[in-house]
């Protein structure tokens, strides 16, 4: 038996969702939630096949069979997921098939230390963990098997730094790193909203139904600027508010806010708006916790105990 292992980190996008893949700048920073991922070879000469098992606190949470080309799905205990990994095999195998030509069983692992509900850009750190796996490089593969989005995820789970990322279409995907770890950290949380919206679904009907222009993207590029060097949580919390205003407007959309309307702090969304975690300011954690539980909400997570990259703190 021969094996390998790989990780990469999950991320939040803080600023500049939807309009990210339009040319607009975007905050992300990764997350120490992660995906490690575990590849053990039988050369034996068998008939080739793919053993694929995911993990969550040492609990299977799904497993799929398939043949070694992958044409065929053998066995699974969840049809929907596993067809939706069997058509990225499918792709990827298209672009390498010389990797695939083995006569061996392939046993692959995955371990979440999070939730899988919570999201977190688990796409992206299979995509990044698979070209780990196969040695090539990580955006060309994202680019190649045609997913949606930005790429922003991509760098992040490549990179494991916060990055202030544009996507242009004309130039690509661009990014710079950056050390967001601002002096009112500690009043920073993050609250998972129970709810999923799969970004692709978001992204097609963003595209559908959105209008914008270039000011709009200018706009968001100055706040996601402004928001990297802020030094005070209030203006910080004047940012995040623009924010809002700004792409409710674009997408129709009531920002998630209108649902805490006595909420003392100010208020986010993260990413597809409606799902995941939202992005929440408060004076301790005592009073985050307080006033979110009684509204049922009972996922909250502290900046500085998630947060992979912090750097340095702005003086």
């Amino acid at each position: 038996m021969l094996g390998s292992s790989f990780t990469s980190c999950g991320q939040f996008l803080l600023s500049g969702e939807y309009l990210v893949m339009c040319g607009a700048l975007g905050l992300a920073i990764p997350l120490q939630y992660q995906q490690n991922f575990v590849v053990i070879s039988n050369k034996q000469k068998v008939t080739s096949s793919i053993f694929w098992q995911q993990f969550y606190h040492n609990r299977m949470i799904f497993f799929a069979t398939y043949n070694g080309n992958f044409a065929t799905l053998v066995k699974t205990d969840d049809k929907k997921k596993a067809r939706r990994l069997q058509n990225i095999l499918i792709k990827i195998k298209a672009l390498f098939p010389q990797f695939y030509g083995f006569q061996h069983k392939i046993f692959v692992k995955t371990y979440q230390n999070f939730d899988p509900a919570w999201g977190l850009g688990s796409s992206a750190t299979l995509i990044n963990n698979i070209a780990q796996w196969l040695n090539v490089d990580t955006f060309f593969l994202w680019k190649s098997i045609g997913i949606k989005g930005s790429g922003y995820d991509i760098v992040c789970t490549h990179i494991k730094n916060s990055i202030i990322y544009q996507h242009c279409p004309q130039k690509g995907m661009q990014y710079t790193i950056v050390h967001f770890n601002p002096p009112f950290a500690d009043n920073l949380f993050f609250v998972y909203s129970g709810k999923k919206v799969f970004s692709s679904n978001a992204i097609k009907w963003f595209r559908k139904y959105c209008t914008y222009n270039e000011k709009d993207i200018q706009y968001i590029s100055d706040i996601t600027q402004q928001m990297v060097c802020c030094k005070t949580l209030t203006d910080f919390e004047m940012l995040i508010q623009k924010h809002e205003l700004k792409m409710e407007k674009i997408l129709g959309i009531p920002r998630i806010g209108k649902l805490f309307l006595d909420y003392p702090g100010a208020i986010k969304s993260l990413g597809a708006w409606g799902g995941d975690f939202f992005l929440v300011t408060g004076n301790s954690a005592m009073q985050v916790k307080n006033y979110f539980f009684t509204k049922g909400y009972y996922v909250i997570k502290r900046f500085n105990d998630i947060v992979l990259d912090k750097g340095d703190s702005i003086k």
